[in-house]
């Protein structure tokens, strides 16, 4: 794990060059296939991703830097938060103190599989771990 992935690249401009960023995801891709493990890079997202959307395309172009960060990964999940009406709302339901950060959007921005859900998911943090949220519905009695 590479977190964040600026403490590896030291003075490049990982931030705004492209073959900067196309050579990092070279050597994620050759510390993958040298120890034949996952190479997990953290980096940030804009400013922007602290405004609620529900588009990953959209929510791809606000993750920082150069776009061959992106580009020369594998797969790419995002994580940002959603409306505060509903992180409020889910904090309720689930009898827990409001948390602003407990509740998370996530999806899957960029993948070189067809195979993959890239529909965005809410997050549900209890304790420590973030959990796929689901709704559930209480009808009443008929």
């Amino acid at each position: 794990m590479i977190d964040p992935i600026q403490a590896v690249c030291g003075s490049a401009k990982i931030s705004s060059d492209n073959e900067a960023g196309q050579m990092y995801g070279q050597l994620a891709a050759s510390i993958s296939s040298k120890f034949k493990t996952t190479c997990l890079s953290i980096h940030h997202m804009s400013k922007g991703a602290l405004q609620a959307d529900d588009d990953p395309l959209q929510i791809r172009g606000k993750i920082r830097g150069a776009s061959s960060l992106v580009d020369s990964t594998r797969l790419c999940i995002a994580l940002w938060l959603g409306e505060e009406e509903e992180a409020e709302r889910i904090c309720l339901d689930n009898d827990v103190e409001y948390d602003r950060l407990r509740v998370v959007k996530g999806a899957v921005v960029k993948s070189n599989s067809s195979e993959v859900d890239t529909k965005t998911k809410t997050l549900f943090r209890r304790e420590a771990v973030l959990e796929p949220y689901k709704e559930t519905f209480n009808f009443g009695e008929f």
